[in-house]
């Protein structure tokens, strides 16, 4: 009866290695495709591609911190009583609760909606950089008064996509 049960605690741990032998192995399989996908760049079969400057992953809290300092802070009163709106309360469509004069709140320069401070630094900081409601971009490529006067806020990324660095060195 002893025998039997160190028969299954050895067959416990011989099947837990395997286990853990075959994930570390499965976990292997992306690199060893680079690696092979790498020697093929140098053996020059398949031309060398580098990518561009403008593709540099820009650390995520940088971004978030940035985005953050720029979409104001305001009271919910002071957005309602700007807008010369009746009601006194509207719906935060991030937490789904009512925001009511007092509430911290962040005001969108593009579209202009409105959403607790607290639930919109909590989108932003899941590293979305766009409107929670209209999927407009949360900060304006243009100033304000430009997009209002008739300009054209997506015409920078539109010259970016089409021209590339090129278009970026230009406007330096």
């Amino acid at each position: 009866m002893g025998s039997s049960c160190f028969t299954q605690a050895l067959c416990n741990l011989l099947l837990g290695l395997l286990k853990d032998i075959l994930l570390v192995v499965l976990s292997c399989i992306p690199l060893l495709n680079r690696a092979l996908l790498s020697e093929k760049h140098t053996n020059g079969s398949v031309a060398e591609s580098r990518p561009s400057p403008l593709l540099v992953p820009v650390p995520v809290h940088c971004t978030t911190e940035m985005i953050k300092d720029r979409v104001p802070v305001l009271d919910f009163g002071c957005v309602l009583e700007r807008s010369g709106a009746r009601r006194v309360d509207s719906l935060c469509v991030v937490c789904l609760k009512l925001m009511k004069g007092g509430d911290e709140v962040r005001e969108l320069c593009n579209c202009c909606h409105v959403f607790h401070r607290e639930c919109l630094n909590a989108w932003i900081d899941e590293g979305q950089v766009t409107c929670p409601l209209c999927r407009a971009k949360l900060l304006p490529s243009q100033g304000k008064d430009e997009v209002k006067s008739g300009g054209d806020p997506w015409r920078r990324d539109r010259m970016i996509y089409l021209f590339g660095e090129d278009y970026v060195m230009g406007t330096s």
